[in-house]
């Protein structure tokens, strides 16, 4: 059965937060199985590129995004550029 995005990224920081040390692999190894399952129902291959990323970036110890994506500061960002970005996170989360 399929389900949204938003449903698999919950559901894998909400068990990921509750697993003791030991038991993270093999959360690891279940997690991508689940990720392949669900791309089976939707043809979003960046989807599932970047749950991949999140997934393996999880059992690196910390998120970097140096995997995809290359960030700069928000704090040196023109005021335009924060109130875009603000705009389009509110745009994102909201709706």
């Amino acid at each position: 059965m399929a389900f949204s995005e938003r449903d698999f990224y919950d559901k894998l920081f909400t068990k990921y937060s509750e697993l003791a040390f030991s038991n993270k692999e093999l959360f690891k190894n279940h997690s991508i199985i689940d990720l392949m399952n669900q791309s089976n129902y939707t043809n979003n291959k960046m989807f599932a590129k970047n749950a991949l990323l999140v997934i393996m970036a999880l059992f690196n110890g910390k998120f970097r995004d140096d995997f995809h994506f290359g960030s700069k500061n928000i704090r040196n960002a023109s005021d335009n550029s924060k109130s875009i970005i603000v705009s389009v996170l509110k745009e994102e989360f909201i709706s």
